[in-house]
């Protein structure tokens, strides 16, 4: 066996170990002990996390458990994991501890040159990301979903509208949209699942407990399109509304032109009215909402608001 295939074996060797001997390794590849020595010795200059272990049952002992091993990429293939990559650090928070400049790195480290420079021209030319809500922390996201994958009761302190709040919640999930995480939990007051924003979880305690008869992320998810209050959302656009909307990432939906202006004609949940409306009132005129007439009544009550505001 040649050097490269042995060290990329024995790689994938020792990383579904927690210990391990050269003698092991010796043993499994057909070589000397003392080759297998010069082998963890370069494996260990690529960064693969191990130490050794002193004493009559010493050996090594992994740090990190399931590295990857080498994985063979095409240059454009490298090139846009790096792009994905580096979206993740647009995030305030992510659900994972990870470095994000450091991982990029490395990754570009081990880059053939032709690709580092391909790299270098479009990293001037294109990027990716929300950096709106870079400022957006969620410090407890990576607990909520560890909590989620156990179906766990966890008790939060919750920043909602109406103060701080205790909250005893079993998180479904969490998925990021336009930049902010949300997550849909069973609130166990209510008896029925509701949607907090995970920056405004300001405390976590688990408690162990867990309750396994609910839904996965996907089926909520699935079933909430399906069983929420609808009602049909007409609203008429003036030319500059059609091209503001046309650019929004939830206001293009339903979208119709027609000639100097158009519509935003679709379904949409009661529960995001007051939501749609913070997104409409900075259309102003460029926006009027023909239907519900609920919605419609209250833009008009939160026109009415600014217009007091401003009287004197």
């Amino acid at each position: 066996m040649n050097k490269p295939k042995r060290l990329y074996d024995l790689l994938k060797y020792i990383n579904g170990k927690d210990r391990f001997t050269a003698k092991e390794c010796s043993d499994e590849f057909g070589v000397s002990v003392r080759t297998i020595q010069r082998d963890l010795e370069e494996l260990s200059t690529w960064g693969v996390p191990f130490y050794t272990e002193q004493g009559r049952y010493g050996g090594y002992r992994m740090l990190n458990w399931n590295m990857l091993p080498p994985i063979l990429f095409s240059a454009d293939e490298a090139v846009s994991i790096y792009f994905a990559y580096q979206a993740l650090s647009y995030y305030g928070s992510l659900p994972f501890q990870i470095n994000i400049d450091s991982a990029l790195k490395k990754f570009y480290l081990h880059l053939p040159d032709q690709s580092k420079a391909k790299l270098d021209r479009l990293k001037d030319t294109i990027m990716f990301g929300t950096q709106g809500y870079s400022h957006i922390q969620a410090p407890h996201l990576e607990e909520i979903a560890d909590a989620a994958m156990k179906k766990e009761v966890s008790e939060w302190l919750y920043d909602s509208k109406n103060g701080q709040k205790k909250r005893l919640v079993v998180p479904l999930g969490i998925y990021v949209y336009a930049g902010i995480w949300y997550v849909p939990a069973y609130f166990i007051e209510k008896e029925k699942i509701s949607l907090f924003r995970a920056d405004r979880v300001l405390e976590v305690s688990r408690t162990g407990q867990t309750m396994n008869d609910l839904p996965t992320l996907q089926e909520w998810l699935q079933e909430d399109k399906k069983n929420g209050a609808t009602s049909i959302l007409e609203i008429r656009l003036t030319k500059e509304g059609v091209r503001l909307c046309k650019g929004h990432p939830i206001l293009h939906h339903g979208l119709i032109e027609d000639g100097d202006g158009g519509w935003i004609y679709r379904d949409i949940d009661l529960s995001e009215m007051d939501y749609t409306i913070s997104l409409l009132l900075p259309l102003g005129k460029n926006a009027e909402v023909i239907q519900p007439e609920e919605m419609r009544n209250a833009m008009r009550e939160h026109v009415k608001v600014l217009v007091d505001m401003y009287k004197n």
